[in-house]
């Protein structure tokens, strides 16, 4: 009685209309910030579950639910990547499931021949392991490395190959490596996240057209404009994006030991064995008078390592020797092995290990980026094939 008279003689009901759907879901998100949050997916449930046929509610509330729990946090995140998939990636998310349901004749097709088998190959491509069912270690290897990278450009394009993983396990491979390729190359060439999207978004369409399934196929092209400007930016890539730089050097790692290394990138930092300050009267000035060379094999990749903080608190401005023992006082990485084997570290061990790692990335990314001045061919190591086994270690 007491909350009768509450609500009678203190409370007001406000009703805000609106003809759009995405606006009324702002509006409700602003107004109900106070209350239990509710997500799209709640307002995208509730949409497509009224406009199913009364015989229809019951499985589909189960299987919105089941993929719901299924996907957890990433459940928000799998519409954008549907909206991706259906070609409408610049409306807004509501709207744009909302003509997914129309496409797919009806709210029962929807989730039928949309919500379920592409939110299964979502799940597939967040686990990436053995107990997902189809993916062969070639499919594992390429998205272990795309899932390190937390913007989802990539992922509708995957979500497409991965539904084909089963019929065509070798198609689906080829696939997935060339949008490994087309990712790292378009951080590489530090594009930020609209300019990486359309990119992206112009790859689905021409997978669910069935062009893309062909090898060699232009929307996964890069220009030489584009390999130019790689190339520019891999002389300085750590001022430019320091985390592409280190999760490149994590990659060149395992390309290195040909296993897959489930190093957490958090854990390790990026040191520069030429430091970038080095003191005037130390051993680094003399071997690197000049101020320009010192500044161009600072910056180096050759000149990277990858160590952990307690190393890099440690290692700083220390002299080459005392770096070297400081590197090898917790597990040394294969990216850093081969810095220890050097009695000296001068611009000639720089730029050798600079082409090394660079013709590593040629093989694998199948970039013609030019050579380091003064290196001749065959410093790179050979990657692992795609047709050779890898090791989960």
């Amino acid at each position: 009685q007491r909350i009768f008279d509450y609500a009678t003689r203190r409370c007001e009901v406000v009703v805000i209309l609106s003809d759009d759907i995405d606006r009324a879901y702002r509006m409700f998100i602003v107004l109900n910030e106070r209350g239990k949050s509710l997500q799209r997916n709640d307002i995208l449930k509730a949409d497509v579950i009224s406009r199913l046929a009364a015989s229809d509610v019951s499985w589909a509330v189960k299987a919105w639910d089941d993929t719901s729990a299924e996907l957890g946090d990433d459940f928000e995140t799998f519409f954008s990547h549907l909206r991706t998939i259906y070609g409408h990636s610049r409306t807004q998310v509501v709207s744009a499931v909302r003509a997914v349901v129309r496409e797919e004749g009806g709210a029962a097709g929807f989730i039928k021949n949309a919500l379920l088998p592409l939110a299964e190959t979502f799940s597939a491509l967040r686990k990436n392991d053995r107990t997902v069912s189809g993916l062969t270690p070639r499919m594992r290897w390429y998205l272990h490395f795309l899932n390190r990278h937390p913007e989802g450009d990539w992922a509708p394009a995957a979500m497409l190959a991965l539904r084909n993983r089963f019929d065509d396990p070798a198609g689906t491979e080829r696939l997935l490596g060339e949008i490994d390729r087309l990712a790292h190359l378009l951080r590489l060439l530090c594009l930020g996240a609209g300019r990486r999207s359309k990119r992206f978004a112009d790859v689905v369409t021409a997978m669910r057209n069935g062009e893309a399934m062909e090898p060699g196929h232009p929307v996964f092209a890069v220009s030489r404009d584009e390999v130019r400007n790689i190339a520019f930016h891999m002389k300085d890539l750590h001022k430019r994006n320091q985390k592409m730089c280190k999760l490149l050097l994590l990659r060149l790692n395992d390309e290195i030991t040909g296993s897959i290394s489930n190093l957490d990138p958090n854990g390790y930092t990026l040191e520069h064995v030429l430091p970038q300050r080095p003191p005037n009267a130390s051993e680094w000035r003399k071997w690197f008078p000049s101020a320009e060379i010192r500044a161009q094999c600072t910056e180096s990749l050759g000149n990277l390592v990858l160590i952990s903080q307690a190393q890099n608190d440690k290692a700083r401005n220390a002299l080459f020797a005392e770096k070297k023992k400081i590197f090898a006082q917790a597990q040394v990485l294969a990216i850093t092995r081969d810095v220890l084997e050097c009695a000296e570290w001068h611009k000639f061990e720089i730029d050798a290990r600079e082409e090394h790692l660079m013709g590593i990335i040629r093989r694998i990314w199948r970039i013609d980026l030019p050579q380091s001045k003064g290196m001749g061919p065959g410093k790179d190591t050979a990657p692992v094939s795609p047709s050779s086994p890898l090791r989960d270690d």
